[in-house]
């Protein structure tokens, strides 16, 4: 017993040996962010649980549930680009949907058809946006906004987190830069009726304060969460990512089972079984 003991604990050191040392942990936190968004933007796939939540500006929110929330958890590839997943609130509505193709399709739960309408100018981020930023310019938005000097990245420290160990960043950005990136990614200026000044001088756009948190191996984003003030409401906003470039499938539901919006099946279906929804978190 003795024996496989000692040759247990020869080859745990051994293997550590084997590991080598490991790289010292960052100390700054712009360098933090500036390797989140390079890793995290690598990405061919990923997996993200987003929360939203809201509580009305005249009650005590402290200990209380929120008085509207909802979510979404969905599949991106970002090759493809795709999208996949379901949406709900609290009061228990749920939509699956699927973003493909230049197309959004959604699911009615009652009949497993799904109805498709058509979404112009779809590259990576605009399946959720559309008409805004391609995928390709959002880490240059993003480092715009992060190289500003009224930006800034404190690193709070190393804390746990889903993947083991994370670097913890507040980042804080000001009013004028968040409508900055606003408009860059989703093309607001081109809106009719859009008026920046305006919408600078009324103090609608509020400041934004981003907990987040990065792996300290991967130096991927792991999650991300926002609390500010809209027009009086409290609102929290929290994105968690996982299963990063694991195998997923987003493809076009089976034409038998797709209606276009408003009209009748798409042409040349044949019945078919309908497919499972995604199952709620």
């Amino acid at each position: 017993m003795l024996r496989r003991l000692a040759a247990l604990a020869l080859l745990a050191t051994v293997a550590a040996c084997q590991a080598g040392p490991q790289a010292p942990l960052l100390t700054d936190g712009r360098e933090v962010v500036t390797r989140a968004m390079t890793a995290t933007s690598a990405l061919r796939t990923v997996h993200a649980r987003i929360d939203y939540a809201a509580w009305n500006p005249d009650q005590d929110r402290a200990g209380r549930a929120p008085d509207m929330s909802a979510f979404a958890e969905v599949d991106v590839d970002l090759a493809v680009p795709g999208v996949q997943g379901i949406a709900g609130v609290a009061d228990g509505g749920r939509q699956s949907f699927i973003l493909v193709g230049g197309a959004a399709f959604l699911m009615n739960s009652e009949t497993g058809r799904w109805s498709r309408s058509p979404m112009g100018g779809m590259d990576g981020i605009r399946p959720l946006l559309p008409g805004g930023a391609a995928l390709a310019d959002v880490p240059a938005i993003l480092a715009g906004a992060l190289a500003d000097p009224t930006t800034t990245q404190e690193l709070q420290g190393v804390v746990d987190c889903a993947t083991g160990r994370c670097y913890h960043v507040l980042v804080s950005v000001s009013p004028d830069r968040v409508l900055t990136a606003v408009i860059d990614l989703v093309d607001l200026d081109q809106q009719p009726g859009f008026d920046e000044h305006e919408l600078r001088r009324s103090g609608f756009v509020p400041a934004l304060a981003v907990d987040i948190a990065v792996d300290t191996a991967s130096h991927r984003l792991v999650d991300a969460s926002v609390s500010l003030s809209l027009q009086g409401y409290p609102v929290t906003v929290r994105m968690q990512l996982s299963r990063f470039d694991e195998q997923v499938s987003i493809q076009p539901p089976p034409p038998a089972l797709v209606d276009q919006f408003g009209q009748g099946p798409v042409p040349g279906g044949r019945a078919q079984t309908a497919p499972s929804q995604p199952s709620a978190p």
